[in-house]
């Protein structure tokens, strides 16, 4: 026979000591019937310290429930298609578990990674770690590896299930990405109502990105910033408003050295500004729901950069526009379809290695097949501007198989 668990024992040990309690009152009570009546003083007592019995009671049942420590397994997943004009088309799979413990009411922990199909067997990686201490309810301290809050698509809108499109904005990946998706520090983070309006707000102490100073992304960020590359680090802040619940306004910025200590390059500061909005309505009116956001994001050195060939300014714009409507108020078929057009671009200073400047075009179309399930296809017109005249376009085919979980 199995014996039970200690914790259990007691707990049981417990709720025969409150029983037997209530008997002792009542066999008392019978006893006392022609004896001088307890005083209120002591029937309050008596009532207190059942009080107590029970509620110790009940939270050390709960313990022994199933999930009582909170763990909660979620996560996301897709598989994408790719047939992108001068490439060779690919599937590629991507799964992102995502782990979360509530330890208290006060201290939490999670992470996040993502598993890759690779030719070389699987790729791993770490897409953020920390753990987070709620110090009010209008403040959080948060350590560790973090989606840093700057750019409101990076931090917010990147999950597939989330994300209108098969890809990121060109800005937000690849070569040419200005904006960081993590950051390895601390941040404060929190929000707070101001009469009928809301303030959202964050600061942050981060290793700092790095600027590449040779091979063909020299002039570019490296946002790999597990090891910092000097002393400096990285300081930014974000603010969001929001003056009704559908609209939504966000700046973001961030100051940082990125020259690397080795000497290869003076100081280098630059300043990473991101300015954001977001509206999201449904009416009766439009027979559905209307989602329309913007951001624009923009890398701005103190100076011009030399890497050997000269000095040059290396300053970067990016940024996007998109607009999707979905007719949830029609029956049938129709209430799961999408229609998404984005307008994203990339510019680079002239005078930079690998000075192409890039607009991009995506129509798409989805069909929700559960609230958080949704299948994507987008055809991508790619208008590039590249002063060697070794690219002109760069249109692509895109599909996607998008689940949060």
């Amino acid at each position: 026979m199995k014996r039970l668990p200690k914790q259990l024992v007691t707990a049981l040990g417990r709720a025969g000591g409150v029983a037997g309690l209530f008997v002792g009152l009542s066999s008392s009570a019978t006893a006392q019937d022609d004896a001088a009546p307890a005083s209120d003083e002591e029937l309050q007592l008596h009532l207190e310290q059942i009080q107590q019995e029970l509620e110790e009671l009940k939270r050390q049942m709960n313990a022994l429930e199933p999930g009582y420590t909170r763990f909660l397994v979620t996560g996301r997943a897709s598989v994408n298609f790719t047939a992108r004009e001068h490439d060779e088309s690919t599937f590629t799979a991507r799964l992102n578990p995502v782990l979360l413990w509530k330890l208290s009411d006060q201290l939490l922990a999670g992470t996040s990674f993502e598993l890759r199909a690779a030719d070389d067997d699987s790729d791993v990686e770490l897409q953020w770690a920390n753990l987070s201490l709620v110090l009010s309810d209008n403040l959080t301290l948060r350590g560790g590896l973090f989606l840093t809050p700057l750019s409101y698509f990076q931090e917010q809108l990147y999950p597939a299930a989330i994300n209108k499109l098969p890809d990121k904005p060109i800005f937000a990946t690849g070569r040419g990405q200005i904006i960081p998706e993590s950051s390895l520090g601390f941040e404060l983070r929190g929000a707070a109502p101001i009469g009928s309006t809301k303030v959202t707000y964050s600061a942050y102490i981060a290793n700092g990105p790095a600027l590449e100073t040779s091979g063909p992304s020299a002039g570019q960020f490296d946002f790999r910033n597990f090891s910092d590359v000097n002393d400096s680090k990285a300081i930014g802040a974000q603010v969001g408003w929001l003056p009704v619940a559908n609209l939504e306004f966000v700046y973001g910025i961030q100051f940082a050295d990125v020259a690397p200590d080795s000497g290869t390059i003076d100081d280098t500061n630059v300043l990473l500004h991101s300015f954001a909005v977001n509206y999201l309505t449904e009416d009766d009116w439009l027979k559905g729901r209307l989602d329309a956001r913007a951001e624009f994001d923009f890398a701005d050195f103190d100076g011009l950069i030399d890497l050997g060939a000269g000095p040059f300014n290396n300053d970067r714009t990016g940024g996007y526009a998109q607009v999707a409507y979905r007719p949830t108020h029609l029956g049938s078929i129709m209430r799961d379809l999408e229609g998404v057009f984005r307008w994203d671009f990339l510019n680079q200073s002239s005078d930079a290695p690998q000075p192409q400047d890039q607009q991009r075009y995506t129509v798409g179309l989805n069909y929700w097949v559960a609230p958080t399930t949704v299948l994507k296809v987008a055809y991508q017109f790619s208008d590039i501007d590249d002063p060697t005249g070794q690219r002109e376009s760069d249109h692509a085919v895109l599909f996607q198989l998008g689940m949060g979980f």
